[in-house]
């Protein structure tokens, strides 16, 4: 029998150089993210708040509709002509950012994904930052002399960047961890770059911003102060249905993929024709089924009892199929952020539905059940939820996302249909397969 690979000592100076240079990495991450936000948020605002006052309009219905089409065709323009085309869109690899990154195509990344945040695309803000990471980490490990540690530097700035947009250097350092195959000896070889990244992030964009920009676990979210045994089962069942609704979403993408095949060699026109329908469902259900979606489920969990089942499941729906345009016809973005409001928004539903469930079990409970139907990283939906749902909440959080888990493992993932001619291999009857298979 072969003898193990020597362990990397943690006390080297060659370790210790390594996790000063990934504490480097999460600081220029956090930067960046700062730098993306803000950007963001200035063009939302010059959209939605400013321009509508010059001209004197309300920013809804109409100049909505207005917005999104046109947004559509500068998004479409940018495929079409940016070099790189604006690289893997968010319906492909694992969706929390692409391993196989190009710098030649992060401009068209970064410009494709600014202009579909701020014309109300419902898509997060995660996707185009992690496919920098993604192309970055392995060119600055190639630069260095050290290939091999080119995963390990995106980790780092994945890390960070998580950290920053979620609240906890703590999620984003297992997120690394559920994407990556590592075992015994080498597993806090890697463990301690990323969570020291996303420490070192998180503090800077902290004292950077002072609280000026909220990362999602700043959600204003319901108290929950009585753990009871009849809440395990509301959880289990209401976690379910957020699975549910993540298989949903799952189907109409697909179907609203194949459905604009014929577009694919026009860009252009298909980008254009998302955002028309992306207004259409804004101007039809309401302007909830905007953005990526987190200040409206703040909104909307600030007031229970103010939309009926009924709206709420008009808003549901309208957000799938304004979440599967944005997906299927160029537009740039994640999809954590929309899948939180999915699943919180039925929650809130399922509360409205059966008022002796508290509304923070059954929103907590509903996004996890659609988070981890839409990543399959239920150990990173457990932490990321637990974060604004409390510590009380925790254990009712575990349960919906194993459940939501143990029903969708072998479902397919929210991804196109491969060309024709690509088969897919058979998985290994042994062995640990990766976290996105």
């Amino acid at each position: 029998m072969a003898d193990a690979a020597p362990a990397v000592h943690l006390r080297s100076r060659q370790y210790l150089v390594l996790v000063g240079a990934a504490a480097v990495l999460g600081i220029a991450a956090a930067l960046f993210t700062l730098g993306f936000l803000w950007v963001q948020h200035g063009l939302q605002d010059l959209l939605w708040e400013r321009l509508p006052n010059e001209l004197g309009v309300d920013p809804h219905p109409w100049y909505a509709l207005a917005v999104t089409t046109l947004g559509g065709l500068a998004v479409g323009l940018v495929l079409r002509f940016v070099p790189g085309h604006g690289g893997p869109g968010p319906a492909e690899g694992h969706g929390v950012g692409e391993s196989d990154g190009s710098l030649r195509a992060l401009p068209g990344i970064l410009v494709a994904a600014l202009i579909s945040l701020a014309v109300g695309a419902s898509l997060g803000p995660e996707g185009p930052m992690l496919a920098v990471a993604a192309s970055v980490g392995p060119w600055l490990a190639l630069r260095s002399g050290r290939e091999t540690l080119g995963q390990l530097f995106s980790q780092a700035g994945v890390g960070s960047i998580f950290a920053v947009l979620f609240g906890s250097p703590v999620a984003s350092t297992l997120l690394g961890l559920e994407m990556l195959t590592v075992t015994g000896r080498d597993l806090y070889v890697l463990l301690i770059p990323v969570l020291v990244a996303s420490t070192a992030g998180f503090f800077v964009f902290r004292g950077v911003t002072h609280g000026s920009l909220d990362s999602l676990a700043d959600l204003d979210f319901p108290v929950y102060t009585s753990l009871e045994v009849r809440h395990v089962v509301a959880a289990i069942a209401i976690g379910a249905a957020g699975a549910l609704a993540g298989l949903v979403l799952i189907a109409v993408f697909r179907a609203v993929d194949r459905a604009l095949r014929p577009f694919d060699r026009s860009p252009v026109a298909k980008a254009t024709l998302g955002g028309l329908g992306i207004g259409l469902v804004a101007l039809v259900v309401g302007k909830e089924t905007l953005f990526s979606g987190e200040a409206e489920l703040e909104q909307l969990l600030g007031e229970p009892g103010s939309k009926t089942v009924a709206a709420l499941c008009l808003i549901v729906t309208g957000k799938v199929v304004a979440t599967s345009l944005s997906l299927a016809t160029g537009f740039r973005g994640g999809r954590i952020f929309p899948s939180v409001f999915i699943g919180g928004t039925v929650g809130l539903a399922l509360h409205e539905a059966f008022t002796s469930v508290p509304l923070a079990v059954a929103a907590a409970a509903g996004m996890a059940g659609t988070a981890v139907v839409i990543l399959r990283l239920p150990v990173f939906v457990i932490l990321f939820v637990s974060f604004f749902g409390g510590p009380l909440l925790l254990p009712l959080i575990v349960v919906a996302a194993v459940t939501a888990y143990i029903l969708v493992f072998d479902r397919r993932e929210l991804s196109g249909d491969p060309p024709k001619e690509q088969t897919t291999a058979e998985p290994d009857d042994v062995g640990v397969q990766p976290a996105n298979n």
